[in-house]
């Protein structure tokens, strides 16, 4: 085995067997680290202060596997070279630093797939404006307030859509599925993107901003005759997400609608939200009520300057 050392007394950098520093130093006196990527050190003292190591004409070989090499990655041996960028270490994925979480790389799919602010600057958010193909409407044009008989059928489709330039301003529906005192049972009967069914899986819903074909921007269905008998009401509600933080509202939204269809897509009845008035960021769109034997649909079209906690408030939704 070959190791690189230094002859103290002369300064002379030199190559020698194992064997032939046993004789020159005496093993005791050895204390020579193997690896060209340190200085090599001896009882009496650090050679070359830390600093990198001369190898023969090699330029100088730098201990810190991140700095060297102007700041570029270094190969160490068979291994993969180091990266400094905890974005792009590890082969693109996420790095963990210390005790800290893992640094994403994606600003958009980062924070539950929400926009990741940066600094001063607003949320990143890279995805495309989608420009969506809108069905044919040959429905009821429904007016505010209107009620309208749902005809009998065991279940109705709900279509909302909505047409906004900018990509930041991100739109959530839910629903509250009320109790003749006004409140949800619990907060399972809260439906929105973060629990998509109701427990008696009469309504689910579903956003369609990954889906470019269809024409509604988010969809719900509601099983009538499945629907658990304490339930009197069911509120639509569509709000912005973190309106406030980004300084958003409606106004900035164009042609809101809400639509009611059969199982096989044919549209019944349609409502369109126009004009509204700045500094609203959430609608009460619609109400699905029981009357009698039927239901109905109220088209309200109330806005608020509320955020969606403030509607869990109101129908009773526990939130932290």
């Amino acid at each position: 085995m070959i190791y690189l050392g230094f002859d103290v007394q002369n300064k002379v950098k030199q190559a020698v067997t194992a064997k032939d520093m046993t004789k020159v130093y005496g093993r005791e006196n050895q204390s020579i680290i193997r690896s060209p990527l340190y200085s090599a050190e001896i009882r009496q003292g650090h050679i070359n202060s830390g600093n990198p190591v001369q190898t023969g004409n090699n330029p100088p070989v730098s201990r810190n596997p991140v700095t060297a090499n102007n700041g570029r990655p270094v190969q160490m041996g068979n291994n993969p070279p180091v990266s400094r960028n905890p974005v792009t270490a590890n082969n693109g994925r996420p790095v963990q630093m210390g005790n800290n979480p893992p640094v994403s790389k994606n600003p958009v799919t980062a924070n539950n797939g929400r926009p990741v602010q940066t600094g001063n600057n607003p949320p990143i958010n890279s995805k495309p404006k989608i420009i969506r193909k809108r069905a044919v409407s040959d429905g009821v044009k429904l007016i505010s307030g209107q009620k309208w008989n749902i005809p009998p059928m065991n279940a109705l489709k709900i279509g909302i859509g909505w047409d906004c330039a900018n990509t930041a301003c991100e739109i959530d529906v839910s629903a509250f599925m009320l109790t003749q005192n006004g409140k949800v049972p619990d907060d399972s009967w809260f439906v929105f993107y973060g629990q998509d069914k109701s427990p008696d899986k009469s309504v689910s819903y579903k956003s369609n901003s990954e889906n470019n074909y269809s024409p509604d921007d988010a969809e719900m269905t509601v099983k009538l005759d499945s629907v658990s008998n304490n339930i009197n009401k069911i509120t639509i509600c569509v709000t912005i997400y973190e309106a406030l933080q980004k300084r958003l509202d409606f106004s900035i939204v164009n042609n809101f609608y809400i639509r009611l269809m059969d199982t096989a897509g044919k549209e019944l009845a349609i409502y369109h939200v126009d004009n509204i008035s700045k500094g609203i960021i959430s609608l009460v769109a619609g109400e699905i009520y029981r009357y009698k034997n039927t239901w109905k649909f109220c088209s309200v079209g109330n806005g608020y300057r509320k955020e969606l906690s403030e509607f869990c408030s109101i129908y009773g939704v526990e939130i932290e």
